[in-house]
């Protein structure tokens, strides 16, 4: 699995480094366990205006017939592998960290090909 990163060197957000550290990975974690052997995950960060733009993709099965929204509620598992495992408690973290310090997060892509996370984030 080959994670490939687009960011610029001084893109601040405003919110704890920790905290931040843990919604991407979560989000890193999410692509990696949903996408075949030998595919690539894209992590993109691009400032746009106050706020920072986090793009997290990947070429997995996306989510099925799952609803956008209830990937994010505790506990919530796509029903597209039933190979992976996870407690799904991963992107409940990364919207209540988005939430903490006035960010959000949402799936803005999704098909039979991939999905697309974007976490946004108001900058420093």
């Amino acid at each position: 699995m080959r994670v490939d990163v687009q960011a610029p060197a001084d893109l601040r957000v405003a919110a704890e480094q920790t905290a931040l550290m843990r919604a991407v990975i979560a989000l890193l974690d999410n692509a990696v366990r949903y996408s075949p052997d030998g595919a690539s995950v894209q992590l993109t960060a691009t400032p746009t205006g106050r706020r920072a733009e986090i793009r997290v993709a990947d070429h997995g099965p996306g989510l099925g017939d799952m609803d956008p929204e209830r990937v994010f509620e505790r506990f919530a598992r796509s029903t597209a592998s039933t190979e992976r495992r996870g407690f799904g408690l991963g992107l409940a973290l990364v919207r209540d960290i988005a939430n903490r310090f006035g960010g959000s997060v949402e799936v803005e892509r999704t098909s039979p090909t991939g999905t697309t996370f974007l976490l946004t984030l108001p900058r420093a």
